[in-house]
């Protein structure tokens, strides 16, 4: 299982989790937080369309 396909499930079994942890980062001011946020989004959108 890759990482992506475990962010994947997560996604489909609880819709905007990703979105809000990459914010959460965002909000935090974490290094690296607004890749990781548009990473996970795109995951979360992805997982949205499948």
């Amino acid at each position: 299982l890759s990482p992506e396909d475990a962010l994947t499930i997560l996604a489909r079994k609880y819709p905007g989790l990703l979105d809000e942890t990459g914010q959460l980062a965002v909000d935090a001011d974490l290094t690296g937080a607004p890749e990781l946020q548009a990473i996970l989004s795109a995951i979360e959108q992805q997982a949205r369309q499948d």
